[in-house]
Parts: structure tokens; C-alpha cells; sequence
């Protein structure tokens, strides 16, 4: 924390909060409960359906690998009836390999139906990763929160990753092994701010942690901005 508070601005309303969800590219994300990955598809979706507005849609990757567990007959197995069904790897290397899929009902329940077999043959290696970026939904309005976007806050980077202030992004691995969902939050600084962690608490597949959570504002200048850890809203919520 600065030694000087006078450097920043006081107004909320030119404040963001975020939730750094044990970011996936940290190696954490927060486990989504069970090994049935068409229920652990759905309940991500209706996540994205009560709480995300997609601005970004990236296309579905279907990522094959050989667990420490994993004979190498089984994992050649479940390449080929991937091959079957979506054709030659876009990368293939050693006991790796990838597909980009169709993110169509068709190509998504394909999948879902190959990870599934991969469950019973307990294999622990097939991932259905799927990412979004966009703005979460302001539950008064039904409409993207008013003052929260990348473009509010001059597309600031906040690490070498690519995230962006005002920018929301969510990453789902619905996989054999585990099932997972990393998230990057971004809520307004005022009166909004409570009342939308309790939407994101009713509709997460997950429980939101009582720590990673930040309150950024703008320098006086407004060519930076500094962050504050925020007190747990989830805490007050729950």
C-alpha cells in the first residue's frame, strides 16, 4: 500500500474490484465437484448463462495426454476414436495430442461422449478446455455492468498474460481426471459491488475463496493503476 493515499483516487466509482480465482496458469482453478463431465459442462453453462456476456469466444480444445496411470494402449485407444470422430491432431507430440473442435451442440456432445468412455476406461487424460472473455452481468439490469469494460479502463494490462481491467475471462476444463474453473472477475467499486457477489455466489458452479479479491484504482494522473486487497465480500455474504 502506497505511503501516500492522497495519489489516489477516493471515488468508487472510478474504482473495479477483482477475483483472481487461483488463476489455471498458477496451476490452481477451482475443482468442479464429480467425474460425470456432461453435468460438470452444464452447470458451467448455466453459470455463463445467469452471469456472462461473451465478447471473445474461442474455440473448444479437446487436449489428449498419458497420465501416470494411463497405459500406453489406453491412451492410443482414445486417439483413435478421437481421430474417428474429429480427425488428425492439430499438435501431436510424444503422448500428447490436440484437436480444435466445433463449438456447435454436435461437436461439444462429441466430445463430452469421448471423455465420458475415457471416464469408464478410467483414463485420466482427455480435457475438453474451453476459455471466454467478456463482461459480467449486472443482476438489476440483465445488461453488462455500466463502466466496466476494457475500453473503461484504457485496456490496462494487469500481468504479461493478456488480462485486462474490465475484462472478465473464465476457463473451464471439463476432463477424464478432473474437472475444473479458473476465473477472472471484474465487479464495479461501488454499491453494485455486494449485490453481484451475491449473484456470481448463487450461480458458481463453485465457492468463491474469501481471498484473492482486489480493489484497483486509478492514479491522480491517470496513467496507472495500483491495487488494494479487498475484505472478503464472501465472508459478509455466507
Amino acid at each position: 500500500m502506497p505511503e501516500n493515499l492522497s495519489e489516489y483516487h477516493a471515488d468508487a466509482a472510478d474504482q473495479i474490484v477483482t477475483y483472481d480465482g487461483l488463476p489455471a496458469s498458477a496451476g490452481g482453478a477451482h475443482g468442479l465437484r464429480g467425474r460425470d463431465p456432461r453435468a460438470a459442462a452444464e452447470r458451467v453453462d448455466a453459470f455463463l448463462t445467469a452471469c456472462f456476456r461473451v465478447d471473445d469466444p474461442q474455440d473448444p480444445v479437446l487436449r489428449l495426454r498419458a497420465g501416470e496411470r494411463d497405459s500406453a494402449q489406453d491412451t492410443a485407444a482414445i486417439a483413435a476414436a478421437v481421430r474417428g470422430r474429429f480427425g488428425e491432431p492439430r499438435v501431436s507430440a510424444d503422448a500428447a495430442a490436440e484437436w480444435l473442435i466445433p463449438d456447435t451442440p454436435q461437436g461439444l456432445g462429441d466430445a463430452l461422449t469421448l471423455i465420458a468412455a475415457a471416464v469408464r476406461a478410467e483414463h485420466s487424460g482427455l480435457d475438453l478446455v474451453r476459455t471466454w472473455s467478456g463482461r459480467l452481468l449486472d443482476p438489476q439490469t440483465r445488461r453488462p455492468y455500466a463502466g466496466i469494460s476494457a475500453a473503461d479502463f484504457g485496456d490496462y494490462a494487469v500481468d504479461g498474460s493478456g488480462r485486462l481491467l474490465g475484462e472478465s475471462g473464465v476457463r473451464a476444463t471439463i476432463g477424464s481426471g478432473r474437472s475444473s474453473i479458473s476465473l477472472w472477475l471484474n465487479l464495479p467499486g461501488d454499491e453494485r459491488f455486494r449485490p453481484g457477489v451475491k449473484h456470481l455466489a448463487e450461480h458458481l458452479p463453485i465457492t468463491l475463496s474469501p481471498h484473492h479479491w482486489r480493489r484497483w484504482q486509478a492514479t491522480r494522473d491517470g496513467l496507472d493503476y495500483r491495487f488494494f486487497r479487498e475484505p472478503s465480500p464472501v465472508r459478509a455474504e455466507r
